[in-house]
This record gives C-alpha cells, sequence and structure tokens, in this order.
C-alpha cells in the first residue's frame, strides 16, 4: 500500500540492456507498485544512448538523468579505456532535452593518470557549454584490486595529494564562478535546479 513517488535507475549504465526490456522493468514496477506519480531518474552511458533509448525515457516520463561523461580529453579517454566522443555527448544532451529530461546531470572526474589542469578546466568549459544542470565533480580512484577493468589502466601518471587537492579546489572555484551552487563536497547545480533549491 505504500505510494512509491520517487523511482532511480542507478549502477552507471541501465541502458547496457535492451530499451524494450526497459519496457518490460517499467510495466513490472508499474504493476507490482502503487505508483503516485513518481519522479523518474536514470544513469546513462553516453556510448550506448540511442534514439530508441531517448523516444522511451519520454514516453515514461524520465525528467532527472546522468550521464558518466569523466572527461573530454581523447587522450584520457584512450587511457582510462572509456572512448566516447564530444558529439556522442553532445547529442546525447541533446537528444535526452528534446525527450522531456529537465534536470541533466554530468559525472566528471579529476586526478585521472596524466590529467592536467588544462584538460580539466577544458572539460568543465564543455561541460557548461552543454548545460549541465548538475555536475558532480569526483576524483578518480585506482582500486585495481577492486575493479578488475582498472588493470588495464596505467597508474604511472596519477597525480600526488598536492595535484589531486589543487584539481579540486580549480574545479570547485571554476564552477562557482559559472554559477553554480556547491551542494556538498563535490557535487554543483544551478541555482533553479531543484537540488539547489532544496
Amino acid at each position: 500500500r505504500t505510494q512509491v513517488r520517487r523511482i532511480a535507475f542507478g549502477g552507471g549504465s541501465p541502458n547496457a540492456i535492451a530499451p524494450t526490456d526497459f519496457v518490460r522493468l517499467i510495466d513490472s514496477l508499474t504493476l507490482a507498485f502503487s505508483l503516485a506519480d513518481p519522479d523518474w531518474s536514470i544513469e546513462l552511458d553516453p556510448r550506448t544512448l540511442t534514439r530508441e533509448w531517448g523516444q522511451i525515457l519520454g514516453f515514461v516520463g524520465v525528467q532527472r538523468a546522468s550521464m558518466g561523461v569523466q572527461t573530454f580529453s581523447p587522450r584520457l579517454q584512450e587511457a582510462i579505456g572509456r572512448v566516447q566522443p564530444d558529439a556522442d555527448i553532445a547529442r546525447g544532451t541533446a537528444m535526452l532535452r528534446e525527450f522531456g529530461v529537465t534536470s541533466l546531470n554530468f559525472d566528471l572526474m579529476y586526478g585521472l593518470p596524466g590529467q592536467t589542469l588544462d584538460e580539466l578546466e577544458a572539460t568543465l568549459r564543455r561541460t557548461v557549454e552543454l548545460g549541465a544542470d548538475r555536475i558532480a565533480l569526483f576524483g578518480y580512484a585506482h582500486v585495481p584490486h577492486l575493479i578488475p577493468r582498472q588493470q588495464k589502466i596505467d597508474a604511472t601518471g596519477l597525480p600526488d595529494q598536492a595535484q589531486r587537492f589543487a584539481m579540486a579546489a580549480f574545479g570547485f572555484e571554476y564552477l562557482i564562478a559559472a554559477g553554480y551552487e556547491p551542494i556538498g563536497f563535490d557535487h554543483f547545480a544551478r541555482p533553479d535546479d531543484p537540488i539547489a533549491k532544496a
């Protein structure tokens, strides 16, 4: 009898499944729970974000989405094994807006192997240009014993503690100057975004 008002699909890549399977999942949730016009949110991988996915998200009524961008630097994308061209992220952003997403988050990272302040600044600048409503600026954690895919990443170029702190501080100052409100330690939002208001 509980009234479900919020439904969030996390884990980084719910769109790894087929769009039709996502529809079946929504149907199952609708049958199993008493939905009270819920707020829907989802995390997405821009590399597998097709137009069909956009149409289905619009049909469901998803208004909040988060894309795992990490960095716009092709060199760094190659280094961490996550190549996703700027054009794909821009296309995904436009498509999500077209199909009703009103609060869009970009997950970004600092402290990547070999990352420079210039590369971080370029990523922040592009994120602001694309109009992300929310930004999560995370410090990269190199834990290959916990995340097997990180065993392929060359850790010799990881920034030291002082460099990481400088990157975090730079990102904070840059985003505040760009008009974002700090939300906790490493999250930021435009003043009119619901989380900033809350």
